[in-house]
């Protein structure tokens, strides 16, 4: 057996096992939905009164941190050959996951201070 063989089954499992959890999520919430339509509840109850956020700067902090990882990555297989690849691997998760965070920390700074998104 080849090394990425294993892959096809387990994503394939995980993926139905994953698929039938959403399938299974929707319709609970849609029979939650029907039976406070039933009673007379409104959904307002339910919602967080928050405002729509715009994910513009979560998507342009995440594409800059994926280029900059990619980028790094790189540098370091020019210059350091022990690495290979697995650095460009490990550095593309780091920079998006701190990408995130910096961006949940400036939009929970907005929400301090009551600014609107941009």
């Amino acid at each position: 057996m080849r090394d990425w063989e294993f892959l096809a089954p387990l994503l394939g499992f995980w993926g139905f096992f994953t698929m039938l959890a959403f399938i299974i999520y929707h319709v609970m919430q849609h029979r939650l939905r029907m039976k406070m339509v039933e009673k007379g509840v409104t959904n307002l109850d339910m919602t967080k009164s928050k405002l729509p956020t715009d994910n513009s700067l979560k998507y342009g902090m995440v594409c800059i941190a994926l280029g900059l990882a990619l980028f790094m990555g790189l540098v370091f297989e020019k210059f350091v050959h022990d690495l290979g690849g697995e650095i460009t691997v490990a550095l593309v998760p780091i920079f998006i996951g701190a990408a995130l965070i910096a961006s949940a920390l400036i939009d929970r700074n907005r929400a301090k201070k009551n600014l609107p998104q941009t």
